[in-house]
């Protein structure tokens, strides 16, 4: 009789078990409405701003093309105004986007083909391997996959060098990886690209832009001057130090400044929510229509942009990402197909973020840099279409490996003096490593200003100044043997093998 009873309870408790991992399956998950995930983007973002994680931000989010949220938080700076729709805000490296639109154009007029070397419209392109400089098209430059070094040159427009030295100088990149093996980000390659449209088509990338793209289509963009910051609607540029704190940069520092000329293509558009979610819903709408004879693409060049190409490396959701010419980075996500642009600058971040089979986007604006809200927000806004089970958060340890973070090397460092020299580059000059009363110190740039180093970990030193950026900028040295250091290595986002700087021989 026990056994009869020990039976049926094991019985009752496999099928109560079975019933509710069946309820938990079922209701683990469902899609929300947008009016619900707007609610959630709401609260978030107020929470954000209330608790001083954040200065200012703007947001809009359409859901099968109504708009569910269209809102301002936070302020352009302490003591500011409050944010409006109507604040402009600099949208950093999301400015590709429309860079990429205009070369798009440029197909679509058979100005060029995506597979044309830029060796033919510019006679004097030229890069270390000759092979290379004839192959080199305007496809190579839209994918970002030169080879070279993550943002190579990425200090000469800061330092002063103007756009004709900095093409002139392409040619010393340091080359990091095999050409067209992956994905590099890259400011100044852009460069070509835009000499390319500005020589053929006789008119500056800047007036093309307004004429072809955003006056036709009711958008009012401006383009990186210092007066933004005369005007009342401008958002101010703020940075997150290590302890969380959000601050203004300071007056004269580079993100106060003008944006050089060298990067306007690559990071200089400001806009509005308004003119920025306009941008979102042509993409939106050229899905949906493909052949409607008012988008600004013809449908095969519509799907060469948004084509995915090559690997890009982890994304927002999932392990994998995919670059297209279009600027947009796409994703599967279990069922759905994802695009989005994480644009970041001088104290200034933004996302764009769409589902086309929903008929779904978002477009983040914030006057803060160096955070990661933009995954907590894609995660909300994500969670709302598919199951949160394919969402990817990498570990600190993925993110090492992968070479987003700087790399901490178990060994010990050398004294200060061995790290002591002049390290020379053809196109950065002499930069000297000193050491000022124990104090190992980087005179860099045309002003040779001492910048104090601080030890990282290994052989990996940083500073930080805000007149260049709001990281921190890592000097990697490398050793030829125990006590001898020949090179070092200057680099806000990784460490690397590669030699940036050569010393001299004593």
């Amino acid at each position: 009789m026990k056994k009869i009873i020990c039976v049926v309870c094991i019985f009752c408790l496999f099928f109560v078990s079975c019933t509710n991992e069946q309820k938990q399956d079922s209701e683990a998950w469902a899609p929300s409405t947008g009016s619900t995930i707007a609610q959630q983007l709401h609260a978030f973002l107020g929470k954000q701003i209330s608790e001083q994680q954040l200065p200012g931000a703007s947001i809009c989010m359409i859901d099968q093309d109504k708009t569910m949220l269209l809102k301002g938080y936070g302020k352009t700076r302490t003591e500011g105004d409050s944010i409006t729709k109507n604040t402009l805000f600099q949208i950093g490296t999301a400015s590709r986007l429309f860079t990429s639109a205009l070369a798009g154009l440029m197909v679509e007029y058979r100005q060029f083909e995506w597979d044309s070397s830029v060796r033919e419209y510019l006679g004097d392109f030229s890069l270390q391997n000759p092979w290379v400089t004839q192959s080199f098209s305007f496809d190579d430059i839209v994918l970002e996959r030169s080879g070279w070094t993550p943002q190579a040159g990425q200090f000469l427009p800061i330092l002063g060098f103007d756009e004709n030295y900095i093409m002139q100088h392409t040619k010393d990149f340091t080359v990091h990886s095999s050409f067209r093996d992956s994905y590099s980000p890259q400011n100044s390659m852009r460069l070509f690209l835009t000499k390319t449209i500005s020589d053929t088509t006789g008119k500056n990338w800047e007036e093309l832009l307004k004429t072809e793209i955003t006056s036709k289509n009711n958008m009012d963009i401006v383009i990186g001057a210092s007066e933004y910051y005369q005007k009342e609607l401008f958002a101010y540029p703020h940075y997150i130090d290590s302890e969380g704190t959000v601050h203004l940069f300071p007056v004269g520092s580079h993100a106060m400044m003008e944006i050089p000329e060298t990067m306007k293509a690559a990071l200089g558009i400001s806009m509005d929510i308004d003119d920025a979610v306009q941008w979102l819903q042509l993409f939106l709408q050229q899905w949906a229509q493909p052949s409607n004879s008012d988008n600004l693409y013809g449908q095969n060049v519509f799907a060469e942009l948004m084509q995915p190409v090559y690997r890009r490396g982890t994304g927002l959701f999932s392990e994998h990402s995919f670059c297209t010419r279009s600027g947009w980075v796409y994703e599967r996500v279990q069922t759905e197909d994802v695009y989005w642009c994480v644009g970041t600058g001088y104290g200034f971040s933004s996302l764009f973020l769409m589902i086309p089979s929903h008929h779904a986007g978002l477009v983040l604006l914030t006057n803060a840099s160096n955070h990661n809200l933009h995954h907590e927000v894609a995660s909300i806004f994500g969670k709302g279409y598919f199951d949160p089970a394919g969402i990817y958060t990498p570990s600190i340890e993925e993110l090492e490996s992968s070479g987003q973070v700087p790399l901490k090397l178990i060994v010990d460092p050398l004294k200060p003096e061995a790290y002591q020299g002049v390290y020379r580059h053809p196109i950065y000059g002499d930069i000297e490593v000193v050491n000022n009363l124990d104090n190992l110190g980087i005179l860099l740039g045309q002003t040779k200003e001492f910048r104090e180093l601080t030890h990282y970990s290994g052989d990996v030193y940083y500073f930080e100044d805000l007149k260049i950026l709001p990281h921190k900028i890592y000097v990697s040295f490398q050793q030829e043997d125990s006590e001898t250091i020949v090179s070092c290595t200057i680099d806000y986002m990784k460490d690397t093998n590669d030699p940036f700087f050569m010393k001299e021989n004593d």
